[in-house]
């Protein structure tokens, strides 16, 4: 159990750590107080303000899923400075909040990295694997606001994460995947669904 909740704030704790995990995704209301067996939303406002109030959640007011794991969650004091933690995250709704939905945390040798501010992300699709990177995959990305022409970068549509080669032609830009079977997404510059989010810096692949 974490230090400093009850018990049932623990486990409600757990509860949203592996939702988030399993489903990409934060539980609703609803879904949280069916695992801990509360019919009141009221009590599971209780719960969520309780956990928000000494630092393990983040709240978005307003959204049904609006339950977040805070970046404070990368510390470790424990880890040498040579090892640099890299947030992975679900989703990204906003070019400004990057570090919304973390799911996870990865740490590397910092010699491996560039600078600059850093996240990860799981490839959704096969639409590079031409190139070798396949669904399930990773990608290290360094957050950008202008991408290299032909570069391999992660777009955000509405949310939704895609990694495609960036290309500025025609007025639009134009992810581009490797696979043929993929078509190319293309996106008006005053497109307020999309926007991209990072380069991609380092890929890489866990193995059990």
């Amino acid at each position: 159990m974490a230090r400093g909740l009850t018990k049932r704030q623990g486990e409600a704790l757990e509860f949203i750590r592996r939702f988030i995990k399993d489903h990409s995704k934060p539980p609703t209301f609803r879904e949280l107080g069916e695992q801990m067996g509360i019919s009141s939303t009221r009590a599971v406002s209780d719960l969520l303000k309780a956990l928000e109030r000494k630092g393990y959640i983040e709240r978005e007011a307003g959204r049904s899923r609006g339950i977040n794991l805070p970046k404070t969650e990368l510390a470790n004091p424990d880890l040498p400075p040579s090892v640099r933690t890299i947030p992975v995250v679900s989703r990204i709704e906003s070019r400004e909040i990057i570090f919304s939905n973390i799911v996870d945390v990865l740490h590397f040798d910092a010699k491996l990295l560039p600078d600059g501010e850093l996240f990860a992300v799981r490839v959704s699709d096969d639409a590079m694997n031409i190139v070798g990177l396949f669904k399930g995959d990773y990608v290290v990305c360094r957050r950008v606001t202008e991408p290299d022409q032909n570069s391999l970068v992660l777009g955000s549509a509405a949310g939704v994460l895609i990694v495609r080669i960036y290309e500025l032609a025609n007025g639009k830009v134009h992810l581009k995947p490797s696979n043929k079977s993929y078509q190319i997404l293309s996106f008006p510059p005053d497109d307020r669904q999309f926007f991209v989010a990072g380069e991609v810096v380092l890929t890489f692949r866990k193995t059990k």
